[in-house]
């Protein structure tokens, strides 16, 4: 069972992440919507914790998993 989590971020909206399917689910300022598969919950959770979640994102998680935008 996945829960929107909103965070602060200048790019990124909210997350939301699915531990059975290990997708993750990010909602961005513009509206748009990213669906990642295949993240391991260890990189949801650092996204949580790191200090810029964009950072992070761009860092960890933007070119290094398989990617569908949903909106």
């Amino acid at each position: 069972m996945s829960e929107r989590v909103r965070v602060q971020s200048s790019n990124l909206d909210w997350v939301e992440y699915d531990s059975e399917t290990e997708q993750l689910t990010i909602g961005f300022k513009d509206a748009s919507v990213y669906r990642y598969d295949h993240v391991p919950a260890a990189i949801y959770d650092g996204l949580l914790r790191a200090a810029s979640h964009g950072g992070y994102f761009s860092s960890h998680i933007k070119t290094v998993y398989h990617f569908a935008k949903v909106r």
